[in-house]
């Protein structure tokens, strides 16, 4: 693709969704007032349950393998 189509192509498309990506913004932020306040709670609680599980996870998987790798690379 020609860099001017290019530029041209990501303009377009950037002077279209920005105002409507903007809008939904502004919508949700007014249009549902307190219980997106709620909603943010929820989702900020859920969110570090998500984080704290997904790094106990990785800690395990990495532990489990250099456990493997120690124990194989023992001579016998």
């Amino acid at each position: 693709m020609r860099p001017s189509v290019f530029v041209a192509a990501n303009l377009l498309g950037a002077a279209v969704y920005v105002p409507y990506a903007v809008g939904i913004g502004f919508g949700l932020g007014y249009g549902i007032g307190e219980y997106a306040e709620r909603f943010r709670h929820v989702f900020g609680r859920v969110e570090t349950i998500v984080l704290i599980g997904t790094t106990i996870g990785v800690v395990l998987v990495v532990g489990r393998r250099v456990v493997r790798a120690i124990r194989t690379a023992r001579p016998e």
